[in-house]
């Protein structure tokens, strides 16, 4: 809101059984205009078929629509566009989750109680050919 983006609370309903009928849903909804919106992140198996649908109804990702993945599969470099995606350091988080464990371990067979932690990891992003500028008549957000 402090940027004057009204967020809706449930753009896409994502609680069919597959990827492939996420993936098909939500370009039925681009395509239809129910959904004003020029980006997506999502899954990548989810993003993948929406980017298969979306080409069946007209639309050119990245021209018209952007879509980035999640989970940095090997996948990603396989499909057409190949899909942007954020990278999580899923190594460094077991690393970290389970040193958390140990730390809670010892402080509960020493008697001692910890104060809640907050982790904060880096993500990457790794940039392909499913991204790209804002369609000319896209909404700005600022002047």
């Amino acid at each position: 809101r402090e940027f004057g983006i009204n967020l809706t609370p449930l753009a896409v309903d994502l609680t069919t059984k597959t990827h492939r009928e996420e993936g098909q849903n939500l370009a039925a909804k681009l395509a239809s205009g129910e959904m004003d919106i020029t980006a997506m992140i999502m899954g990548d198996l989810i993003s993948i078929e929406a980017m298969r649908c979306l080409a069946e109804n007209g639309i050119r990702v990245p021209e018209d629509f952007s879509i980035v993945g999640l989970s940095g599969t090997q996948v990603c470099e396989y499909c057409t566009p190949r899909l942007s995606t954020l990278v999580s350091p899923l190594v460094e988080i077991g690393e970290k989750a389970a040193s958390l464990v140990v730390d809670d371990i010892k402080a509960k067979t020493l008697g001692v109680k910890l104060e809640p932690r907050h982790v904060t990891l880096s993500q990457g992003f790794l940039v392909r050919e499913s991204t790209g500028p804002a369609p000319s008549g896209a909404r700005r957000l600022s002047s």
